[in-house]
């Protein structure tokens, strides 16, 4: 007797209602009340080497927890609307770039330009043909830069003023002042 006396714990539940929820799981388990509680606790123990974590914690836990998942979704959100964008942008370029490239373009000096117009936005026409490689004594090179900007100008990507090709394709940067952008040309020849 005096053995189970020192192995009793009394606990005293909070309400009435708690204590048959209890009971009523004992019985799901098909265990005694007694029984049920111990191996909760054990588990909570083996769980938790460190003891009980304290409700104010684990709400503070919860509200930082709610407050990244909001942050996450936002950022989620920011991240779908840009792809959908990119994604409208890129469907726009398939369907310019749909039609067939005449045998006249060099896809190689097409694909120069392109890169040179991604960085720049804005290309001086008298800067072009140094920019490829081209001479401007070289009139097949040049007549390759034509159709090459002649393509990309039909297909909706390039415009064209009478000093500078601008590429139209997505964001647009704004534009340089006309004084600032003005150089005087080098050579008498302009690529149109």
């Amino acid at each position: 007797m005096k053995t189970l006396k020192r192995r009793a714990v009394y606990i005293y539940l909070p309400t009435e209602d708690m204590v048959a929820r209890w009971k009523k799981e004992a019985d799901r388990y098909g265990t005694s009340l007694s029984r049920f509680v111990t191996e909760v606790v054990d588990d909570a123990i083996r769980d938790n080497p460190a003891g009980l974590t304290s409700k104010e914690e684990l709400e503070r836990d919860l509200r930082a927890a709610r407050e990244e998942i909001k942050a996450v979704k936002e950022r989620l959100d920011s991240a779908e609307t840009t792809l959908k964008q990119a994604q409208g942008t890129i469907a726009d370029y398939r369907q310019q770039l749909s039609r067939t490239v005449p045998t006249s373009v060099d896809t190689e000096l097409t694909g120069t330009l392109i890169e040179h117009f991604i960085k720049r936005r804005v290309l001086p026409v008298d800067e072009v043909p140094d920019m490829v490689g081209i001479s401007l004594d070289d009139p097949k090179g040049l007549a390759q830069l034509r159709a090459s900007i002649g393509f990309l100008r039909a297909v909706g990507l390039v415009e064209s003023t009478m000093f500078e090709w601008r590429w139209k394709g997505g964001a647009k940067r704004k534009s340089i002042p006309a004084a600032v952008r003005r150089r005087p040309a080098r050579v008498h020849h302009r690529v149109p």
